[in-house]
């Protein structure tokens, strides 16, 4: 293995599309299943989604244009991320129940009491927000099929992430990604790679035969001709988990 490559982020295939053969991970089992990513959503009748609209909660993995999933049914929690209506403004903000505020990771922003006066009306508990890295979904705030972020179901798997190498374009230790083996793969792409026996996700830099992190502390890994070397897929979106839920047969 490559020195610089002890520190990239690792991926483990979980869920794979029924279908597909030849995926062999060194890491983990695996069982073949049909992804359903609905799977996210235990009570759809009080579950609305809502789209990130600034950077505000970029700390917690949350940046623009993000979409989250939110259930009303659920009961807050201390620093669970929720979504409120202050006035008349919708926003997204941490709740801290031990002081009674509603507050941003960023200092600068004030923080909101809890309180009658102030009008704060909580609509629900962020419990995944979905950051598209390839193709985004045309929608607004509506409920919309989440296997819509799929574009090819049967080429499709998803891997859990490890490490914080890739937390520069928004994926995280834990998080699910959803990787698709049929796209065509074009620079600065991210994608799932087997380097040496090593499934790892990676930004790919196809003129230099780079891989690239996207942490200033993690060096790029060159590719050499007498290296190892598949590549296992585009990542189409990443899915940040923010409770416990997940999806069935994922940890």
């Amino acid at each position: 293995m490559h020195e610089q490559y002890k520190n990239s982020m690792k991926v483990v295939p979980i869920l794979i599309q029924a279908g597909i053969t030849g995926f062999e991970s060194p890491a983990a089992e695996y069982s073949e299943r049909t992804i359903n990513l609905n799977d996210l959503i235990h009570n759809p009748g009080a579950v609305f989604i809502w789209k990130a609209i600034d950077n505000s909660m970029q700390s917690v993995g949350i940046y623009k244009f993000d979409y989250l999933i939110c259930d009303s049914s659920a009961e807050p929690e201390h620093n669970d991320v929720v979504v409120v209506q202050h006035e008349d403004t919708i926003t997204c903000r941490l709740l801290d129940l031990h002081r009674r505020v509603l507050v941003s990771p960023f200092n600068d922003v004030e923080p909101i009491k809890i309180c009658e006066e102030h009008g704060i009306e909580m609509k629900g508990v962020v419990t995944i927000s979905i950051r598209c890295h390839r193709y985004n979904v045309q929608h607004g705030n509506e409920m919309f099929d989440l296997n819509e972020l799929i574009v090819n179901p049967s080429s499709s798997y998803i891997g859990s992430a490890s490490g914080s190498s890739m937390e520069g374009v928004g994926i995280y230790n834990s998080d699910l990604l959803l990787v698709d083996r049929r796209l065509e793969v074009k620079d600065k792409d991210i994608v799932v790679v087997n380097l040496n026996n090593e499934f790892a996700c990676k930004q790919l830099d196809i003129p230099n035969r780079m891989l690239l992190s996207a942490n200033p502390k993690v060096s790029p890994v060159k590719i050499n001709y007498l290296d190892t070397f598949s590549l296992e897929g585009v990542v189409t979106c990443s899915l940040r988990r923010h409770r416990l839920n997940s999806l069935p047969g994922v940890a």
